[in-house]
């Protein structure tokens, strides 16, 4: 019987050193949940300037291609420069009409880097969204075992319990005989 009793203690202790680890283990999935949630945010407000940008420059696109559809062709561009009253003044104009065309595909370049960023963002939020979710389906399954522990815990104390007092009884059985 002090055996049996011995084994339940060292059961029961074992018990505590695996709730230890378990309460362990939901304190830094909570962590990691909060680590989590913050990189997604950040992703979120990276994401929504991008987004804000795009839109700017897709406005400011959108502008010039009307304005290039209503005042005609290239050839405006040629008549720009044709109509320079000397050398310096075609080199001048050549500049400019060069600048534009640079600017313009600038702006398309950044565009289309924007836009690239934008996914790979909303792939990075989404893989963070589904690290959340076996975060927390991690942290459910450590707390449903932490409880059955808890519930092992007690059914051994409780048997404990009863081995003491079938001690009891059994000695005062013997005492009295």
């Amino acid at each position: 019987l002090t055996q049996d009793m011995g084994n339940t203690k060292a059961a029961l202790d074992h018990l505590n050193a695996e709730m230890v680890k378990n309460e362990q283990k939901m304190n830094q999935t909570l962590e990691d949940i909060q680590i989590s949630q913050q990189e997604m945010n950040t992703l979120l407000d990276e994401i929504a300037d991008l987004e804000k940008n795009i839109e700017q420059r897709s406005v400011k696109l959108e502008e010039q291609a009307r304005v290039v559809q209503v005042n005609g062709n290239p050839a405006i561009y040629i008549e720009f420069i044709l109509n320079a009253e000397s050398l310096t003044d075609v080199l001048g104009r050549m500049d400019v009409v060069t600048n534009l065309v640079k600017s313009s595909n600038q702006m398309i370049e950044s565009q289309k880097r924007d836009q690239e960023s934008v996914e790979k963002m909303r792939a990075e939020t989404e893989q963070k969204m589904n690290q959340q979710l076996a975060l927390m389906e991690e942290l459910e399954i450590s707390a449903a075992n932490l409880e059955l522990q808890n519930n092992s815990q007690t059914a051994l104390l409780a048997q404990i319990e009863i081995e003491k007092s079938s001690v009891a009884s059994e000695k005062s059985a013997l005492i009295a005989k």
